[in-house]
């Protein structure tokens, strides 16, 4: 480690002893249940479960304390109170308690939780500092430098449960700040190199496919074709590959008997390809992308010395060659490996259509690839997957005449180039500005004060920061240079790295301050700092007014920057990283690609975010008439009409299953294991989301679903005889008469009436129960009982959505002000805007 990266660490130490690390919770004074109805009622009735013996659920009664004066204790409390109202416990084996009794042990525990929940949300309670994740960090960058970096410079995130944003789960060492400090350095020192080169001007690059891609592989497809007639030539000839003048490969290599043997079979059957590619009408004009031929032809564009604080438009001028089925008629697209949105291709090879897409590149690279290819699933041989999909149709299914980028597009100057290069760069081209000492000091402050959203510095990490400086000048460093060390340790610290409010932390929940308030809000809502319009309403003192308050969550949710808390809120809440897990047998479920993938994870997030925008009733989660899709999404759900590129909102015929959540391949396919459906996950994830009824984690060695049986058998059948099995039947009792109700979505969330049993197909037998006891026959009947509940659904969401902007697990305390947003936004109608303003209105958003 050099010298001046050891005394960058020693300044992070002084930041992180001079941060404020809250005092632990205070207890509260402890309600005490009486013990006269209470510890009799629980031997008798719970104790042979959650005993001495048995722990069910990892759950002992008989030694959980009478006394509450903490969350935990109250909530475990809480969790035996909601389980015998609910009627789950005891269960209906096992011997019930008298009414009088039952009654009686409901009074004393109701009534005493009620006590303690009023005590312990008067309490005071620790402050988590909590740590930015990458996202936030990637997005707190942008704020500053006006590029995006790849996130996987970047330490990665502690695992999420339930949300990324809770600060007691997440981890931190000194290899953190190793790691966040090399990322800072680097993040530094590009920010002054395009600072220093200004704006570039606006130019169109072009990219005519048959000049480069096109001729090389014309090139190389006739020298095989010339080498194939050279060899047959010099056979009937009489000439044998032992003699000299015998061809060689196009390697220059000799051929022996068995590689000329192999040589002849293998060209006889591949030579249609190549002839019949150079015999296409317009192999001059532009390329045919095709699955044969040495795997898969690509085309794209590549930006060398592009601006990553800038956005560029992408042009693909292209045509779909004869006529072949719709599922070929789609794109994939990357950037270097990275995946981007599938487009679908219009127009003919002879009449082609422009698509435009807007694309902002990473930081970190001297170029940047924009390559489409055919959509296909990458798991299965190109040519077989042809044969399966257009048997009779070519090889080739789409022609690109052109591709085009065009940029620089620049927004409003970033910050850094504000206080770092306010006249612009330098005059003369490839030199640096020059800067006073003092001027040098003067952007160390201004910069800390912004990068530490606004708050008050402490004048000793200030002091550290200057003589980090000093220092790289007495070592002969230019200002800019020894600029960097420091810029970068403030972007490791923990001003920063952590979101804190642990200033005014005491005995009493304590109000924020107006600025914490608008970092806590932009947090929340974009993932990254507030900007000015949101600060100048803190300073003015305006935040805190309803009125005001509204307006401004209004404002950012319309902003692009509310992207962040529709994809990860939402993605987050629904657990989508469950789809992502989830490796599909493509042999069973050959169109469900990456492409797919790619659509059907976003869909959740687009119809999340379309109910936002339009501020439509939550309930549409659990149906609804209409469903967000791309053309590709639609394609595969089988709905007509979805023409152009991206999402948009598609209005259902009547009789189609879409609709809400449920109705998507994301829900059904994170409910399979990817050969097959799975009632039991489905039904966990329903009780789990929508009917805001978690199940207990399984005991250990319970044995698979497939062992239930040796011959085929309906997955009904298979769950039925799992459930005789004395530690599976409690808890499936419940869940499996709910997944029944979505049998008839296959894996990959495809409608279907028959399921396929060893090599027979049988009608599925979709009927079931909800909790209640209330049945149903059709998958119909099963949301409109999902839809009585939507009371569950809203408690789900709401606390779902105050955890991931508290930065903390909701807790027993809470419990009050949550029944009250609830409440709320039920008796408004659920609207989806509601969620969010409700939330960010109350005391307990607006508390610490």
């Amino acid at each position: 480690m050099n010298l001046l990266k050891r005394k960058a660490m020693a300044v992070l130490a002084i930041a992180l002893c001079s941060s404020k690390i809250p005092a632990a919770e205070k207890a509260a004074s402890a309600i005490v249940f009486p013990g006269g109805n209470i510890v009799p009622f629980i031997q008798e009735n719970c104790a042979r479960c959650h005993g001495p013996e048995k722990q069910k659920g990892k759950l002992r009664l008989d030694t959980l304390p009478l006394e509450i004066n903490n969350n935990s204790t109250a909530q475990r409390w809480q969790d035996v109170l909601d389980a015998l109202n609910a009627g789950d416990m005891p269960p209906e084996d096992e011997n019930q308690p008298t009414k009088k009794e039952l009654t009686q042990v409901l009074a004393t525990l109701t009534n005493n939780l009620r006590d303690a929940r009023r005590k312990l949300s008067d309490q005071g309670r620790e402050v988590a500092m909590r740590k930015l994740n990458r996202r936030e960090y990637v997005n707190s960058i942008e704020s500053l430098f006006g590029f995006r970096i790849n996130p996987e410079i970047l330490p990665e995130d502690d695992p999420a449960d339930p949300y990324d944003t809770i600060g007691s789960q997440q981890f931190f060492s000194s290899y953190h700040f190793g790691k966040y400090l090399d990322a800072a350095r680097q993040i530094v020192a590009d920010a002054f190199l395009w600072g220093n080169k200004g704006r570039q001007e606006l130019k169109t690059q072009v990219e005519e496919p048959e000049i480069r891609a096109n001729k090389t592989i014309r090139e190389n497809l006739r020298k095989r074709m010339d080498r194939w007639r050279e060899v047959v030539a010099a056979l009937e000839e009489g000439k044998t590959w032992k003699d000299e003048d015998f061809p060689r490969t196009l390697k220059g290599e000799r051929f022996d008997g068995r590689e000329l043997h192999f040589y002849l079979n293998f060209h006889a059957e591949r030579s249609s390809g190549p002839q019949a590619y150079l015999n296409k009408e317009l192999i001059e004009k532009g390329l045919y992308l095709t699955r044969r031929l040495g795997g898969r032809w690509s085309v794209g564009i590549t930006k060398h010395g592009y601006d990553p604080r800038a956005t560029y438009t992408i042009r693909i001028l292209a045509g779909i060659n004869e006529e072949p089925p719709e599922s070929r008629s789609f794109v994939s697209v990357n950037d270097k490996g990275r995946v981007l949105a599938p487009l679908k291709i219009y127009g003919t090879a002879h009449e082609n259509e422009m698509i435009e897409v807007s694309f902002k590149p990473l930081n970190g690279s001297s170029h940047f690839g924009f390559q489409l290819q055919e959509r296909r699933n990458e798991i299965v041989d190109g040519k077989r997957y042809v044969k399966k999909v257009d048997p009779y149709g070519d090889w080739s299914s789409i022609f690109v005449d052109r591709m085009e980028v065009e940029g620089p597009f620049y927004g409003e100057p970033t910050f850094f180039d504000k206080i770092a290069f306010p006249g612009g760069p330098a005059k003369k081209k490839n030199q640096v500005i020059e800067r006073t000492d003092e001027e040098a000091k003067s952007l160390i402050a201004s910069f800390v004060h912004e990068a530490f959203r606004r708050r008050e510095i402490d004048p000793r990490f200030l002091g550290k920061l200057h003589a980090l400086y000093e220092e790289g000048r007495k070592t002969g460093l230019e200002a800019e240079q020894a600029l960097v060390d420091p810029l970068a340790v403030v972007l490791a610290s923990p001003g920063f790295l952590y979101l804190s409010e642990s200033e005014e932390a005491g005995p009493k929940r304590q109000t924020l301050s107006q600025r914490e308030l608008a970092v806590r809000l932009s947090y929340f809502l974009w993932s990254a700092p507030p900007d000015e319009l949101l600060y100048q309403s803190a300073e003015k003192g305006n935040l805190k007014n309803p009125g005001e308050l509204t307006k401004q969550v209004n404002r950012m949710l319309a902003d692009t920057k509310a992207e962040a808390f529709f994809h990860s809120f939402i993605s987050q809440w629904f657990e989508l990283h469950r789809f992502d897990d989830i490796a599909v047998n493509p042999d069973e479920y050959l169109m469900f690609d990456e492409q797919v993938r790619y659509s059907a994870r976003e869909e959740p997030i687009r119809f999340f975010q379309h109910l936002v925008k339009e501020n439509l009733s939550l309930g549409n989660l659990i149906d609804s008439d209409f469903a967000m899709l791309d053309p590709l999404l639609a394609h595969f759900y089988g709905i007509k009409g979805v023409d152009g590129q991206g999402f948009r909102k598609v209005n259902l015929p009547p009789e189609s299953p879409r609709g809400g959540l449920i109705g998507t391949t994301a829900f059904m396919l994170m409910g399979s294991t990817g050969d097959r459906t799975s009632p039991i996950i489905r039904g966990t994830l329903v009780l789990d989301k929508f009917l805001h009824d978690p199940s207990a984690d399984p005991p250990p060695n319970v044995p698979e679903l497939t062992d239930a049986s040796k011959e085929p058998l309906p997955v009904r059948e298979m769950i039925e005889l799992h459930q005789s099995k004395a530690q599976c039947a409690s808890c499936h009792a419940k869940i499996d008469p709910i997944g029944y109700g979505l049998e008839t979505f296959d894996a990959v969330g495809l409608w279907r009436e028959e399921a396929k049993i060893g090599k027979r197909m049988e009608e599925i037998n979709q009927g079931g129960t909800l909790p209640g006891g209330k049945a149903y026959e059709n998958f119909e009947q099963f949301k409109s009982l999902l839809m009585e509940n939507k009371e569950k659904l809203a408690r789900s969401l709401v606390e779902g959505s105050a955890s991931y902007g508290l930065g903390r697990t909701v807790e027993f305390s809470d419990g009050d002000d949550l029944d009250t947003l609830t409440r709320k936004l039920m008796s408004e109608g659920l609207p989806a805007r509601s969620l969010i303003h409700n939330l960010v209105q109350s005391s307990l958003f607006q508390t610490k």
